[in-house]
């Protein structure tokens, strides 16, 4: 047989039996991954299968933690508003008459308390109750709210006094009486003066404006801040201001043209100014301007666990 004549055709078929081997790996192994791809697939799905029968809420183990947290957090909420409503001024009802003679008294028992501690006050000054020192009667439904007023007034009085403030010139309260009867107000506006100091069924607080305007020297209105802040009624200061009318003293203090002839010896001329002149703030008297805000909080109730 003669192989030199048949050298082509046993070279063609040498690279056909290499394609096909070629040919066959790559089918084996595509087979492999697919039967591998296959068997991972139902493996999955096998899984998922497990899982949608399967029923994971509720989880004994996660209700019973939640009910602790929840339990802890409640514990925790009651006992900061019960710090909250410690020593806070509760509104009281009683009759037209009780209320007149405890507002006689009360007036004349704050009156005579500035006037001991030697404190200037205006004259007939009825501490934001003008209408009903006069002898106007409240409605029934104020009454509580002006015994909370009043109480509170006498408070912030107290604290006053105790600073030893030299002139109170205006206390003033919000007076939600006046706005009884008006119109509710409209979405996103602040509350009627009617509801001032009440707590509806879903808040968890009420508060009303007390405004102050007195004289006094710079450490005794620091008294009066620090007092505020450890009083037991919660209150926020909004608004203070402070002018001193003296403000002129410190540039003529200060100035060279009256700074006073140094002493023989002593320092040359235009050196430091005395001491007694050259301190001069926190000396003179302050006229202050203050808005607070007193805080009443609602009770919370005991929240029973709840068991499914």
């Amino acid at each position: 047989m003669n192989l030199k004549k048949y050298k082509g055709l046993l070279i063609a078929g040498g690279v056909v039996l290499v394609l096909l081997a070629v040919a066959g790996f790559l089918l084996y192994s595509s087979m492999s991954r697919y039967a591998q791809g296959k068997t991972d697939l139902q493996a999955e799905m096998q899984k998922l299968s497990q899982l949608n029968n399967r029923e994971p809420f509720p989880s004994q183990t996660n209700i019973a933690q939640v009910t602790t947290n929840l339990l802890i957090q409640a514990g925790v909420l009651k006992e900061m508003n019960e710090q909250l409503r410690e020593g806070q001024v509760e509104p009281q009802q009683m009759e037209s008459a009780e209320f007149g003679l405890l507002l006689e008294n009360g007036l004349r028992a704050i009156r005579a308390s500035f006037a001991t501690n030697g404190i200037i006050l205006p004259q007939r000054m009825s501490f934001g109750f003008d209408r009903y020192a006069g002898g106007q009667p409240p409605r029934d439904l104020d009454i509580p709210r002006l015994v909370q007023q009043l109480r509170i007034i006498d408070n912030l009085c107290k604290i006053l006094v105790a600073a030893g403030i030299a002139e109170l010139q205006v206390i003033s309260r919000e007076e939600f009486e006046t706005m009884a009867g008006a119109a509710p107000p409209r979405p996103g506006q602040p509350p009627s003066a009617d509801k001032v100091g009440t707590i509806g069924p879903n808040e968890l607080y009420g508060k009303m404006r007390f405004k102050l305007v007195f004289r006094a020297k710079e450490s005794a209105v620091l008294e009066v801040l620090n007092a505020l802040a450890a009083h037991e009624m919660f209150t926020v200061i909004t608004v203070l201001e402070k002018a001193n009318q003296k403000q002129g003293l410190r540039d003529v203090a200060f100035s060279p043209a009256v700074a006073p002839a140094a002493p023989p010896g002593g320092a040359a001329a235009g050196g430091a100014i005395p001491r007694e002149q050259r301190v001069v703030i926190g000396r003179e008297e302050v006229d202050v301007k203050m808005e607070v805000d007193v805080y009443r909080f609602a009770p919370i109730p005991d929240q029973p666990a709840r068991e499914r």
